[in-house]
């Protein structure tokens, strides 16, 4: 049997510092909706909406830049 090698991958985590990729939990949050809806809008090719990155077939994550860009193209406004 062959043994893999994994590389950790780090994400900045300290204080001011933003992770690049979020869950879908995080991106509902900052979206002000819920995650089904998130679902929802990717299901109904909403334009503008961000897409997933598929890290694997059950680990899906959000660009932060995406999701802070989309609030804002919707509030006009800083979005955290």
């Amino acid at each position: 049997m062959h043994e893999r090698t994994i590389t950790p991958i780090s994400l900045p985590t300290g204080p001011g510092q933003d992770p690049v990729l979020i869950n879908i939990k995080a991106a509902s949050q900052m979206m002000g909706v819920t995650p089904a809806t998130i679902y929802a809008r990717l299901k109904a090719k909403v334009p503008g909406f961000p897409q997933p990155v598929r890290l694997s077939s059950r680990c899906t994550r959000f660009r932060r830049r995406e999701v802070v860009a989309y609030v804002e193209s919707l509030t006009g406004e800083a979005a955290t």
